[in-house]
């Protein structure tokens, strides 16, 4: 049986095979795969494959199939920062590349937005500054702690008392020190633009799990936002 070197790195990632076929995991699910065999016992590109849930088998080339189902497919956290550290530098593998979009975090409800989050897109990468990454909320001392928002700046933020136009005497919340990160999903983008809302969010949320201070609803409607802009609205990314 000859196989050809697309098969044998599919094989890489399978966790079972044989020369009839193989079982591929994938972010995106269990897929089953058949291969299609010549006259010459040469394994074809042409290839079967289905989810394990699916019933319906779909006739495929190889090369195509691991172009949507990218055996390294993965989530790269790039750098972050805390409250009070310096700002973090666009990433050097898009310093060329202008911002395609971004992406509104909602809070609560669907007009309560407190940051926007910049989406990058370089060849099937998504790069992301994520503006709300691991903030922490402020703590005041004791004797602080039932006071109003703009006694809290004052006395902790001075630097920022220029800017108390909405914070009012008679106004109490909490201070959030706001971090951030950069990350980037890659060989992203011909799985969001083929499959299914469904297949490529739960991929997304999938991915992120791996940090845990991504696993919320909030990120999960951020993924979800991001594939609709992909899928009808993505502007292509210019070189400066």
């Amino acid at each position: 049986m000859i196989k050809p070197d697309i098969i044998l790195k599919l094989e890489e990632h399978a966790s079972y095979k044989c020369d009839k076929g193989c079982i591929y995991n994938h972010p995106a699910g269990t897929f089953i795969i058949k291969y299609l065999i010549t006259k010459d016992r040469e394994v074809s590109h042409t290839i079967q494959f289905k989810m394990e849930n699916s019933l319906l088998w779909t006739l495929g080339d190889i090369n195509d199939f691991l172009s949507i189902y990218h055996t390294d497919i993965r989530v790269d956290m790039l750098s972050e920062r805390r409250y009070g550290e310096p700002k973090l530098s666009k990433p050097v593998e898009i310093k060329d590349i202008c911002q395609a979009f971004s992406i509104p975090y909602v809070y609560g409800r669907q007009n309560n937005v407190k940051a926007s989050n910049l989406i990058y897109i370089k060849g099937d990468d998504i790069f992301m500054k994520i503006r709300d990454y691991n903030s922490q909320v402020f703590r005041p001392h004791p004797e602080f702690r039932n006071a109003p928002l703009s006694v809290i700046v004052e006395r902790y933020f001075p630097e920022k008392s220029v800017r108390q136009k909405f914070i009012y005497n008679d106004c109490w919340g909490s201070v959030v020190l706001r971090g951030e990160a950069w990350m980037c999903f890659r060989h992203i983008v011909p799985l969001i633009k083929k499959a299914d809302l469904l297949v490529s969010l739960n991929v997304l949320i999938n991915l992120s799990r791996e940090f845990p201070y991504l696993d919320s609803r909030e990120w999960n409607f951020c993924c979800e936002n991001l594939i609709n802009q992909i899928k009808n609205e993505c502007l292509p990314t210019k070189e400066l």
